[in-house]
Order: C-alpha cells, then structure tokens, then sequence
C-alpha cells in the first residue's frame, strides 16, 4: 500500500535528517524516486528549516515546456543550491527535497542508517536535479483536472484567477489561430546597448520602467535570448539588492554549462507561476543589466 504523503504546510518547521538516514534511502543512482539527493544539499543535514511551499507541480524546460507531476516534494526557506559541486553553476536554485529527507511533526521516523557515510558516499552525478526532472516526475497534461485541484490547494490561484487564467488561455489560442499569430510582436530591440553596470553582490537597483525595457525586447519578449517574464513587470520602478551575477548556468535540457553576460539574480524575486500554468518551483528570476540602472547609493 502506497504510504500517504505528509501534509507539510508553507510555516511549518523540519529538520533536514542526518547524511546516513538520507544515504538510505537512495538508490545505487544516489536518488529518491528519480530524485537527486545532491551534494550541495548535504550541507544543511542537522539544520532546522522553515517550509516554502510544497511542490507538487512544475515545469520541465526543454521538453515543450510540458507540465509535470511530482510527489512528496517541498522547498525550504533559506536553502538555495551554490553549485559548486556541479561546475559552479550560479543559476541559484531551490532544492527539491523528499519529505523521506526531513524529520517533523507527522513525518515517518528514519529508515535504517548506511554503513561508515559520510560526504565522498553520495554517487559523483553529472547532472543535477533540475536535469533528472524526466525520472523524478509524471505527465500532467492540460486537460487533467488534477492540475488545477493542485492550484488551488498551492493558493497559487484564487478560484477566480484560476477561471480568468484558464478562459484567457483558450481566448489566446483562438485568437492566435484566427489571426495566424502565435503570438503579438513586440517592439523592435533597435536600441543601443547600454553601458556595462558592473553589477556586484550586495548593489541596489532600480528596474526600468515598462516602456524602457519593451523597448529592449524583440517580437519573442526576449533580449539577447533571455525572456521578460509576465510577472517580472509588477517590478518595475522597485529598488532591489542584487543576490549576485549569473555568469554560467547548468541547462535543464542538454546538462551542459552554458554561459550568460550582464546577467543578476535580485534578492527576493522569485516566479509565483502565475502565468507558467501554476509552476510551483518558485524559481529566481533572472535580469539582464538593460532592465535596470543603479539606484542613488547603490
């Protein structure tokens, strides 16, 4: 009989187990049903964390960008991935961890220790979770219901704002089809590129105003390959701190490091999914310097 998931809640304080309890409960693959126990995670065993949100829905990038469903799976404040065990990869994710991984109320108790561990046990992987989502995950199509009973139970929608986001998904097909649009253009990127901010851990900056970052844009809402999200625009006009510069990112599709210019992660700006079909990884957003100036005392 499958074993009921834990109901972990957003708040809810867990304690990340020990290394030899997690090391028992992976396969010869160092993974927990397809899901990577990475190295940079072993670091927080011992450490008492508070819950972000549960997953149990995402993304796989690369793959038509198909949703797809997990289980047992939660974020925790305060955990973030530094990379290092995988190239330096600066892309600054949020761990997915099993629930089998942490210890709390109503979570089962530990399975039986592994033998001497300790950190060179954890198998030397390639990839990283965000390249192994295929194997820890399930397809979700769009006409699963489950999907949206998911949304709702992650608040990542009112009942409202699911039936808006849902009607205006088919009005968009439609309008697209009848026009022969995918989808509206964007102003041309034409404008010269501005001066290197030189942007360091720790700076402030302001975003730029919509109409100086539509005018960065190509018909794809990209500039120089990287896509303004629908909801990076709500920050327009804010002042944020800059986590640090992107400079080497492992790619979810291929698992090779790819490299990115005058690219900065802002502190505290995370994607809430909305217009990602309810994503709930949560994932940083990523700002090219065009989008934002200093601020006065950044």
């Amino acid at each position: 009989m499958k074993r009921r998931s834990p109901d972990l809640r957003p708040g809810d304080r867990v304690t990340v187990r020990g290394l030899p309890e997690i090391l028992a409960t992976l396969d010869d693959d160092g993974a927990l049903e397809g899901l990577p126990f990475l190295p940079e995670m072993a670091g927080y065993c011992g450490r008492t964390l508070t819950v972000r949100r549960r997953v149990e829905k995402l993304i796989q990038e690369g793959v038509g960008s198909s949703m797809r469903r997990l289980r047992d799976v939660v974020l925790l404040e305060e955990a973030i991935c530094d990379g290092r065990a995988h190239g330096d990869c600066r892309r600054a994710c949020f761990p997915l961890w099993k629930t089998a991984w942490l210890a709390g109320p109503g979570l089962p108790a530990p399975g039986r220790p592994a033998a001497s561990p300790g950190p060179a046990s954890l198998p030397s992987r390639g990839g990283c979770q965000v390249t192994e989502l295929m194997r820890a995950t399930t397809p979700l199509p769009l006409w699963n219901p489950v999907r949206h009973l998911l949304d709702i139970r992650a608040r990542t929608y009112s009942p409202r704002e699911l039936a808006a986001y849902v009607l205006g998904a088919w009005q968009r097909k439609i309008q697209a089809r009848l026009s022969g649009r995918g989808r509206a253009v964007a102003a041309p990127a034409g404008a010269p590129l501005l001066p290197d901010l030189g942007l360091r851990p720790g700076d402030i900056v302001e975003v730029r105003s919509a109409a100086e970052i539509w005018a960065t844009l190509d018909a794809e809402g990209r500039f120089r390959g990287l896509y303004f999200m629908p909801g990076m625009w709500a920050h327009c006009g804010r002042r944020l701190r800059v986590l640090h510069p992107v400079d080497r990112m492992m790619s979810e599709k291929t698992g090779e490091l790819r490299t990115l210019t005058r690219t900065v992660i802002l502190e505290g700006v995370t994607c809430d999914g909305k217009a990602h079909g309810g994503c709930q990884r949560g994932c940083l957003v990523f700002w090219k310097d065009a989008w934002l100036r200093r601020a006065s005392g950044g």
